[in-house]
């Protein structure tokens, strides 16, 4: 057996023992584990922020809820570090997760966050008049904080095995990478953490309340990040994670029990035990309600098993982004393009094309993505837009095609002929 056959034997038999340990085993969230660390180091703010979650649920217990469709869209800039352990080919391979996986995450965030998911069918008929809609976008950032040309992603190789609770990948000096204004992006660092059984972490916005040193963001592995490729199976991590980040708590409250002292703050999700894993059957009872709400995206279930926020998150996650996170409202980290006068301006020459197509339309300043499609709706060429011109290549022969122009604003197709 040859030495590359047998490196893909290896690499074959890791990547099933992963899938392995998370099919059958309960990974969890670091997110607790990480505040309590900042907690014990700042009693008081524990007791300041145990107040402001008081006075916010009192305060949505006052009135009615609000009509999800009455909040504005807020876009979310998103900065995606891959952060990559580049010493052997194995973890190189596995690690530097593909520009396709991490679109998937960001797709994900958005069917999720504004009940979009196809899964919401499933909802059980007790909750689905609960299911709301945060109204946010999230896109990756096309401006960098110096007001540069980007993609969103940044990759980093490292010598660093793993990653622990300790931020480290945080920090270029250690290995890793700085974050871009945390009050202006959403920071994701994809790595390889230490502990085989923690999905992710993120920090709560609240947090910034403190000025602990800690920086906001959110870390997950590499295999816990998109719907595609390694991930595929744990697709609403980045969900779970960045419901986090947006200020939700665990929906047991983190405590054992079923008294409604320890509990999510939020009204509308039933008071549960603990938390669950895989996915039970529905109706499925800790404590005194009908079910819990194990398909809820901030419990430990399967990500084939989740399918809903509900109104009253949604309530308090907005509140939440008011009082922590105003600097998201005024980032400058993605520039919207007018979708009229794109595809007014949207053309390609020559047609029929030869060898180089050009293409033209208005928003040079913008990273564009491509694909060229043929008529079995197969892709046979994709990549980032340069210089506004795509190479046919020797792969693709004579024949109709279709060109595909997007990026997380616009979508647009042009039919052409390559005749060579």
């Amino acid at each position: 057996m040859s030495i590359f056959k047998n490196i893909f034997l290896i690499f074959f038999i890791i990547s099933l023992s992963a899938y392995c340990l998370y099919s059958q085993n309960n990974y969890h969230c670091g997110t607790t584990k990480y505040t309590e660390k900042i907690y014990a180091q700042n009693p008081e703010l524990k007791r300041t922020i145990d107040s402001i979650n008081i006075e916010q649920r009192n305060t949505i217990r006052e009135k009615s809820l609000k009509n999800t469709e009455e909040y504005a869209e807020l876009i979310i800039p998103v900065v995606v570090h891959v952060v990559y352990d580049s010493t052997s080919t194995l973890t190189k391979l596995y690690q530097n997760i593909k520009d396709n996986q991490i679109y998937s995450a960001i797709e994900t965030l958005n069917k999720d966050f504004n009940l979009l998911n196809d899964d919401r069918v499933n909802v059980p008929d007790e909750f689905k008049s609960l299911a709301g809609s945060a109204n946010l976008r999230f896109v990756l950032a096309n401006r960098d904080p110096s007001g540069n040309i980007t993609t969103g992603i940044t990759r980093t190789a490292t010598d660093v095995t793993y990653w622990t609770l300790e931020d480290n990948v945080k920090y270029s000096s250690e290995g890793g990478k700085d974050p871009w204004d945390t009050k202006k992006y959403l920071n994701i660092w994809v790595c390889n953490l230490e502990d085989s059984y923690v999905a992710g972490y993120a920090t709560l916005p609240e947090m910034t309340y403190y000025n602990s040193g800690y920086i906001q963001g959110i870390v997950i592995k590499s295999d816990m990040f998109g719907s595609v490729g390694s991930a595929a199976n744990h697709a609403r991590v980045v969900t779970h994670e960045v419901g986090h980040w947006v200020g939700l708590y665990h929906i047991w409250g983190d405590y054992t029990g079923c008294s409604s002292i320890y509990d999510d703050y939020i009204d509308d999700t039933p008071i549960q035990r603990t938390e669950n894993y895989g996915c039970p059957e529905y109706p499925s009872a800790s404590c005194s309600s009908n079910s819990d709400m194990f398909m809820n995206y901030m419990d430990y279930t399967d990500s084939y098993c989740q399918n809903i926020f509900t109104k009253g998150q949604v309530e308090w996650l907005r509140k939440r982004i008011d009082m922590f996170r105003k600097g998201i409202k005024t980032s400058t980290g993605y520039v919207g393009i007018d979708d009229k006068l794109f595809e007014k301006s949207f053309n390609i020459s020559p047609n029929p094309v030869k060898d180089v197509i050009n293409v033209n339309f208005a928003f040079q300043n913008h990273v564009f993505y491509y694909e060229i499609i043929n008529t079995n709706s197969v892709v046979q060429s994709k990549g980032i837009l340069s210089q506004n011109k795509i190479n046919m290549g020797n792969n693709i022969s004579n024949g109709v095609y279709f060109l595909r122009i997007y990026n997380a604003s616009v979508n647009y197709v042009k039919k052409f002929i390559v005749l060579k």
